[in-house]
């Protein structure tokens, strides 16, 4: 039996959005109405296959507020996150599509009867900064048990790359597309520098997906050079007083939060076999109903180290 402890960090807005793509055809009739079931059926069955990869392992998936079913949903603007604070038009072009959220209420129902821990973040911060804080709570837990570990991130969003680290007995990794794993060593290959340096890398280079602009006259190959370095006060004297301001503003986007306070809600759910089979004959998704689906979702651990910040919200059926 393996000594080794291993965490799997779920991006669950990642899952959730790929679900609603690949099986966006996927409905059941209730009555009249026709409930859209492609979100919990890709993602259950997503959450099956990476346990499947990486048994035995302690199970995290983490959720924008944008798909937090157990609070109210606020309207644009309500509430700002620190980020928008600095920057409003920091992911200015990110809409969460209205057509999802019936899936990821019916996503939530499964996933609180199955083995896993649901977070959620507080209201300035985001799932990046969440996952953050598990990865730095792992680290603790390792330097003061000594137990070898191994965290394994599932997203596609490079902000994560700065978490990517090897130390004796502890490395965190990032699962990507098609089966992709980057751990410190393939990192380096791609970019030339530490993981530690990424930010840097990337305040300079800028970000379209977030909309984060580039400090002018930093492309790749300038970029790299000084994350390198990975010393931020030098870095500021080599910059004009506009260089600097987009700068130091893009450093406080990219770093993530790895603080108590970036997280809200905790759900570490024990696996309810009786009630799981009872929601995927609900929902007509018999396939997880099969030995082999049921053993994995058995062996589904909670993640230890949130246990702590447990408590029951339960979301209003619809």
């Amino acid at each position: 039996m393996s000594t080794m402890n291993r965490i799997l960090i779920i991006d669950g807005n990642l899952l959730v959005h790929k679900s609603y793509v690949i099986y966006k055809a996927l409905s059941v009739q209730f009555g009249g109405d026709r409930i859209m079931t492609g979100v919990p059926y890709g993602f259950i069955k997503s959450l099956i296959r990476l346990n499947r990869l990486y048994l035995p392992c302690q199970t995290c998936v983490v959720f924008d507020n944008s798909m937090n079913v157990t609070i109210r949903r606020h309207e644009e603007g309500d509430v700002l996150s620190n980020r928008k604070e600095i920057d409003p038009e920091y992911k200015a072009d990110r809409k969460f599509d209205e057509s999802m959220y019936g899936g990821v209420r019916i996503l939530y129902r499964f996933l609180r009867q199955m083995g896993v821990t649901i977070v959620y973040p507080s209201e300035r911060y985001e799932a990046d900064d969440v996952i953050a804080y598990v990865e730095a709570e792992a680290l603790k837990t390792n330097m003061r048990v000594g137990k070898p570990s191994d965290v394994m991130i599932v997203s596609e969003d490079k902000d994560f790359h700065q978490l990517i680290k090897k130390i004796e007995g502890y490395q965190v990794r990032m699962h990507k597309k098609g089966d992709v794993i980057w751990d410190k060593r393939v990192f380096y290959r791609k970019f030339g520098c530490d993981p530690s340096g990424f930010m840097i890398y990337l305040a300079l280079l800028g970000d379209d997906t977030d909309n984060i602009k580039g400090v002018r006259g930093y492309g790749r190959i300038r970029a790299r050079k000084l994350a390198v370095s990975r010393d931020v006060e030098e870095i500021i004297k080599l910059l004009d007083p506009e260089q600097r301001e987009i700068f130091l503003k893009n450093i406080s986007l990219i770093s993530l939060n790895s603080m108590k306070s970036s997280v809200s809600a905790v759900h570490a759910c024990r696996f309810n076999r009786d009630m799981f089979n009872h929601l995927a004959l609900k929902y007509k998704m018999t396939s997880f109903l099969k030995v082999e689906e049921q053993e994995i979702l058995g062996r589904m651990k909670r993640v230890k180290i949130l246990e702590g910040f447990s408590h029951d919200v339960v979301p209003p059926e619809t």
